[in-house]
């Protein structure tokens, strides 16, 4: 199991980027969250298998209207959630 916190940097508010992340975690079978931060950030808890470093990947292309400047990855301990939801 492969666990991450994953910070997004660039525009990647009001561009649809949470429902895409959304979509994608469906899409890999990853769990946990994502949500917008105060400083104009995305912020994704992600655990999940194998797809985990696809699910990265697509992340840091972000939906067409996005412009990922910077993705930042670090690893965290397993938690245990049983879907993956967008937080406001």
């Amino acid at each position: 199991m492969h666990s991450h916190l994953i910070t997004i940097e660039g525009r990647v508010q009001n561009v649809g980027f949470r429902r895409f992340t959304a979509q994608l975690a469906f899409q890999f079978q990853i769990t946990g969250y994502v949500r917008n931060l105060q400083n104009g950030n995305l912020e994704v808890e992600a655990h999940g298998d194998e797809t985990m470093m696809e699910f990265i990947n697509q992340l840091s292309k972000g939906p067409s209207a996005s412009r990922v400047i910077k993705t930042i990855i670090s690893d965290i301990p397993f938690q245990a959630f049983d879907y993956f939801e967008i937080r406001y």
